[in-house]
């Protein structure tokens, strides 16, 4: 007899958080539980300490409860969950490659274990309607923080290199300080931001750069948020580049081409498109247009990351669009984030990073952009 297992918990910001499980059960738990998956049914297997809840809220064929094992499996030198699988006659067990190593460990003493390589739930990738739901939640609350911190942006003054605001610090307007107006928007609508990115000028060419101190006029400023909901977990991502003041021409130019690239991959995209042939396509298109990248030697340049990713419970999930194909399917959840970064300049292209992101729903015959942000280069100069 066979079973597929997953452990972990399911609450926010618990250890070893399992997305799988949490989409398998519907169940919130801050403590480690299993899931055994034997012959069609699922088995939940839970502590006293969560027993009862879980025979009311899981979505589950049986709730076991653990202790019921421990005796038994006491006596024979193993742990309950253990007791419980010979109980079914298990003989074979699959689980996920995130399973923590004890658990993975234990099992393997007993049952012949394989580990699951690919997506443990392949229908988890395509999402449901109140998923697609949750998402687009999320998303209508990324626009309104952004909306709040362009405000801010938009009040304020420039004087010489910096970017003054009379309301925040000495005056000079942060990245801590935007980024507190993001997360307490975000915060107020139900949803957690964490390390969220405000990344001017020099630190705009490191894509995960958090962003600290004064910003600076003239210069991009990435902003890139990606909240989770505080009751449902999922996520979405949403990048903009913003200016304070118009930039120079050159950097109009490379703002230009990385908008004008993220436009024609998601004109691209619908359900049956390979996401390896879209990354190519637009990796291609910044070289034609004279935007080298630079992956062999320090410092790395151009377009030095994929073109996106899923999103769900995971801020990073299956498919991926990059250099391995993936055929999109319909109701598929993508980013499609094109970003060109230089740390130092390059001939006519200026040092700095532009990052333009949305949230998308891959459709049989089109792509449906959960964000109304503006990002036309007329909008985004502040």
């Amino acid at each position: 007899m066979h079973a597929k297992i997953l452990h972990g918990a399911t609450d926010f910001g618990s250890p070893h958080f399992c997305a799988d499980l949490l989409w398998r059960t519907q169940f919130r738990v801050p403590d480690p539980v299993t899931l055994a998956e034997i012959d069609g049914k699922r088995y939940l297997l839970a502590s006293s300490l969560e027993v009862e809840r879980a025979h009311k809220q899981a979505r589950v064929d049986e709730v076991v409860h653990l202790e019921s094992y421990a005796h038994a499996a006491k006596e024979r030198g193993e742990s309950a969950l253990v007791a419980f699988l010979k109980s079914k006659d298990i003989d074979t067990v699959e689980v996920s490659g995130g399973i923590p190593f004890h658990v993975g460990e234990d099992l393997s003493n007993h049952f012949s274990v394989s580990v699951c390589r690919e997506v443990f739930y392949p229908e988890r990738i395509c999402k449901q309607p109140h998923e697609i739901a949750e998402i687009a939640s999320a998303q209508a609350a990324v626009d309104r923080a952004l909306e709040r911190a362009c405000t801010v942006l938009n009040e304020a003054r420039i004087s010489g290199e910096y970017i003054t605001h009379p309301s925040y610090g000495e005056g000079v307007l942060t990245s801590e300080a935007v980024r507190d107006i993001i997360e307490h928007s975000l915060y107020q609508d139900g949803f957690l931001a964490s390390d969220t990115i405000v990344a001017c000028g020099i630190q705009a060419a490191d894509p995960h750069m958090r962003g600290s101190g004064p910003l600076l006029a003239y210069q991009p400023i990435v902003l890139d948020i990606f909240p989770r909901s505080r009751t449902s977990l999922y996520f979405t991502d949403c990048t903009r580049t913003v200016f304070k003041g118009e930039p120079s021409q050159e950097m109009q130019a490379l703002y230009e081409v990385v908008y004008e690239a993220q436009a024609g991959a998601i004109e691209k995209i619908r359900a049956g498109v390979d996401g390896f042939e879209i990354y190519e396509w637009v990796k291609n298109s910044f070289e034609e247009k004279g935007y080298p990248t630079n992956l062999s030697s320090r410092p790395v340049y151009g377009f030095i990351h994929g073109l996106g990713h899923g999103v769900g419970l995971e801020i990073h999930e299956e498919p991926r669009l990059g250099s391995c194909h993936a055929e999109l399917r319909e109701d598929m959840v993508v980013t499609v984030e094109p970003g060109l970064y230089y740390p130092r300049p390059l001939g006519s292209i200026p040092a700095g990073g532009v990052r333009i992101e949305d949230t998308i729903v891959a459709q049989k015959d089109y792509a449906f952009v959960l964000s109304r942000f503006p990002k036309r280069l007329e909008d985004v100069i502040l």
